[in-house]
C-alpha cells in the first residue's frame, strides 16, 4: 500500500512528508514486532500486520521509537527508491522482500524515480519476473579470501586487487563487529589507490547501505545489485575504499602495503591500509579481512594463454630475409604505452535538460578512459549508466543499465570527467555501447536539436 502523508491535518505532527510504504501481511499479528538483527529473525515469523517499510532502515517502530517522519517516508530529497534484496538473508534493508511464514522471497518490485514531496506525487514502478531473479541466483561465484585472524581494526580499508584474467565481481565479504544497520560505503577507482587516500574527487561511489554485522569470524555478505557488478579485464589493477562510519570494520596488520597478500588463478589481493572515515588518518600495512565474489563468465575477443610447460625450441615467427643496416626509427627518451584519441560531437548547446541517451559503434577492440560533457549548472552531480547495445527500447529500464559512475564534477561549461575518477570502459568486442549521461537535477545537461535518432553524427576510424 502506498500512500502521500504531508505535513497537515492529522499528521501535522510530521517531521517531513512524503510517501509512505505500508507492507501487509493479512496473516501476521499486529502485537508481533520484528526486524532484521532480531534474534530467531525471519523464522520466529515476527512481523507487524501492517508495517511501514521505513526508508532508513532503522525499524526504529519494531523497536519501540516513536514515529515522526524523519527519514521513514521516502522522496527525491531523501531516500528516493525502493526495490528487491540483493541477497535474501543480508539485505540490504528495507527492501519489497516479502517474509509471509517467515521466509523472505524476492517480489521483484521496484518503487523508484520518486517526487519531491508535496500535495502530488509522482513514482515509477518496475516489476522483474520471477524467472529473471532465479535465473540471477542459479550463478555459483567463486571467492578469492584474505583472513579473519584480526588484530586490529578501525572504520575501513583502502586496498587493490589484479585481475589475471577478465572476471566480474559480484560482492564482498566483510569482517566486522555485530552491528545493527551499520552505514557502509564502497567506492573504488582505477589502478593504484596511493596518493589518492584523502582525494575524495578520485573515487567511484559503488555502494551506501545499512547493514547488519554479523560479527568477530563470520563473514558479512554484501552483493552488488545487477547494475553495479564490477568487469575488471586481465592485468587491470583496480582499489578499492570499504568502510563503516564507525571503528566497526576489523582487519590485520600486514608487512608491506601492496604485497600480494592472497592469490589464485583469476586474481590477487594485495596488503593496503587501514583509514578512518572519511578519507581521514591512515594506518598502514593492513590486511582487509574479507573476500571477493566473483565468476570469469565476462568473455573477452582477447585470448588469455598460459605459459607452455616447456620453451620454444623454434622462434615465433620466421626471421626476415634481409637484415636492416639502420634502426627501424629515431631511438626514443619516452615510451609511449597507448596512445588517448578524442571524438567530439558539438558543444554549441541550444537546448537542454537532465540529460541524455545515445549510443556508439566501434570497429575495434577500445577504452573509453574518459567524456567530456556541456553543462550549465556549477559542479553538478553527475551519473553515468551503460548498457551492451542500443539504448532504444530500454529508456525506462533501470534494470538493462549499469551505472558505472557518480559523483561531484568540477567545473561548468565543457567539463570533463577522466580517468582517476572514470573507470575506463572497456569495449573487447566490436559493436554497439550506450550511455546515459545525466545530472541528478531536473535542467543543466546541455545538448543540440538533431535532425534523425540513431544517424551516425561524428566518427573516426574508430567508432562512431
Amino acid at each position: 500500500l502506498i500512500e502521500n502523508r504531508q505535513s497537515k491535518g492529522f499528521d501535522h505532527h510530521l517531521d517531513h512528508g512524503g510517501i509512505a510504504v505500508w507492507h501487509i501481511d493479512l496473516k501476521s499479528d499486529q502485537s508481533k514486532p520484528g526486524y532484521p538483527g532480531q534474534s530467531g529473525w525471519p523464522g520466529n515469523r515476527n512481523h507487524y500486520k501492517v508495517a511501514l517499510v521505513q526508508a532508513d532502515g532503522k525499524f526504529e517502530l519494531e523497536r519501540g521509537f516513536q514515529f515522526r517522519g524523519k527519514g521513514d517516508l521516502f522522496h527525491k530529497n531523501g531516500i528516493h527508491r525502493i526495490g528487491p534484496s540483493i541477497d535474501t538473508n543480508y539485505g540490504p534493508f528495507p527492501n519489497t522482500d516479502s517474509y509471509q511464514n517467515g521466509i523472505i522471497k524476492k517480489t521483484g518490485i521496484s518503487i523508484y524515480d520518486i517526487s519531491e514531496s508535496s500535495d502530488t506525487m509522482s513514482f515509477h514502478v518496475a516489476l522483474t519476473s520471477s524467472n529473471d531473479i532465479e535465473e540471477e541466483e542459479e550463478i555459483e561465484l567463486k571467492k578469492l579470501e584474505t583472513t579473519y585472524k584480526t588484530n586490529s581494526g578501525m572504520d575501513g580499508n583502502m586496498f587493490s586487487i589484479v585481475a589475471k584474467r577478465n572476471i566480474t565481481i559480484y560482492g564482498f565479504y566483510l569482517h566486522m563487529l555485530p552491528l545493527l544497520n551499520a552505514p557502509l560505503h564502497i567506492m573504488m577507482k582505477n589502478e593504484s589507490y596511493q596518493g589518492f587516500e584523502q582525494d575524495t574527487d578520485s573515487w567511484i561511489q559503488l555502494l551506501i547501505a545499512n547493514i547488519t554485522g554479523n560479527g568477530i569470524a563470520n563473514p558479512t555478505t554484501i552483493l552488488l545489485s545487477k547494475n553495479k557488478k564490477i568487469q575488471v579485464v586481465r592485468n587491470q589493477k583496480l582499489s578499492f575504499y570499504i568502510t563503516l562510519e564507525s571503528g566497526a570494520m576489523r582487519y590485520t596488520t600486514g608487512n608491506s602495503e601492496g604485497k600480494v597478500f592472497s592469490a589464485n588463478d583469476d586474481l590477487s589481493i594485495l596488503e593496503g591500509i587501514g583509514i578512518k572515515f572519511p578519507f581521514g588518518q591512515v594506518y598502514t600495512p593492513r590486511v582487509w579481512n574479507g573476500a571477493i565474489l566473483y565468476d570469469v563468465s565476462y568473455k573477452s575477443s582477447i585470448p588469455h594463454y598460459d605459459a607452455s610447460s616447456e620453451p620454444s625450441r623454434l622462434p615465433s615467427l620466421p626471421p626476415a630475409t634481409q637484415l636492416s643496416n639502420s634502426p627501424s626509427s629515431v631511438p626514443s627518451t619516452r615510451i609511449t604505452l597507448r596512445s588517448t584519441t578524442t571524438l567530439s560531437t558539438t558543444f554549441v548547446g541550444g537546448s537542454g535538460s537532465s540529460g541524455n541517451m545515445f549510443s556508439m559503434l566501434t570497429s575495434k577492440c577500445i577504452s573509453i578512459t574518459g567524456l567530456t560533457i556541456n553543462v550549465s549548472s556549477k559542479n553538478p552531480s553527475v551519473e553515468i549508466w551503460v548498457k551492451e547495445g542500443t539504448y532504444e527500447g530500454h529508456e525506462s529500464e533501470p534494470s538493462s543499465w549499469r551505472l558505472h559512475f557518480t559523483g561531484i564534477v568540477s567545473g561548468e561549461g565543457e567539463v570533463s570527467i577522466s580517468e582517476g575518477a572514470f573507470l575506463p570502459v572497456q569495449i573487447l568486442d566490436p559493436g554497439s555501447l550506450s550511455f546515459y549521461v545525466t545530472l541528478q537535477s531536473d535542467t543543466g545537461m546541455k545538448y543540440t536539436v538533431g535532425t534523425q535518432e540513431g544517424n551516425v553524427f561524428s566518427e573516426n576510424d574508430d567508432i562512431a
